[in-house]
């Protein structure tokens, strides 16, 4: 029997770098097609939400293409990997602006980093839940390009990893079953970061 690759799909709803994520998704031999709307995500194994921007401007982008109760029935199944603002967008609720309801595939909130602090631009280390077996993910290559001024507050059981930064520890990889999200941007993060996507949507 043929091997079949694995197709994953890129969500383009005009908040992110396609260009990049694509390149990394290929970097892992999968099949790799950029969409516009949701409506044949049955033909898909993985989709991936990118994101760039402002919260409300991100949602409002995803409320027209119907994308919480389309994305809800797709990871019954299935995998979802939010990256950057995609994984804040999974969270109950953002701040940003104003209050913004999310996606709500995981619960809890998005928050502005205290008032003191620069936003996060560079590479830092990720240190990740035991629980999960991310070798990629661990000692010489540990680092991870992040941009960000908001971070995520999920309940405990759904932190999966933890970024320091000026003093300040934050949630920098979630998952709640089939849904992942990593507040670093692996497409911009090596080879490495190009791996934890193949490693995440082969993960069982």
């Amino acid at each position: 029997m043929p091997y079949l690759k694995k197709k994953i799909a890129i969500l383009d709803y005009g908040v992110g770098n396609i260009f990049k994520i694509k390149q990394a998704v290929e970097f892992n031999k999968f099949d790799c097609l950029v969409i516009k709307n949701l409506n044949n995500l049955d033909n898909f194994d993985g989709l991936i939400l990118p994101g760039v921007g402002s919260f409300p401007q991100a949602m409002k982008k995803l409320n027209k293409i119907n994308a919480r109760n389309k994305i809800r029935n797709f990871v019954k199944n299935k995998k979802l990997l939010g990256i950057c603002l995609g994984m804040q967008l999974l969270m109950d609720i953002g701040e940003e602006i104003k209050l913004t309801k999310g996606l709500g595939l995981v619960p809890g909130k998005v928050v502005r980093f205290p008032k003191q602090i620069k936003p996060h631009v560079g590479w830092n280390t990720v240190s990740i839940n035991k629980k999960i077996k991310y070798k990629d993910i661990k000692n010489k290559n540990n680092f991870f390009y992040f941009t960000h001024q908001f971070i995520v507050k999920p309940k405990k059981d759904y932190i999966f990893g933890k970024t320091k930064f000026n003093g300040v520890e934050f949630c920098s990889v979630i998952r709640n079953n089939n849904v992942y999200g990593v507040q670093f941007h692996p497409e911009n993060s090596t080879k490495h970061g190009s791996k934890l996507i193949g490693l995440i949507f082969n993960d069982n």
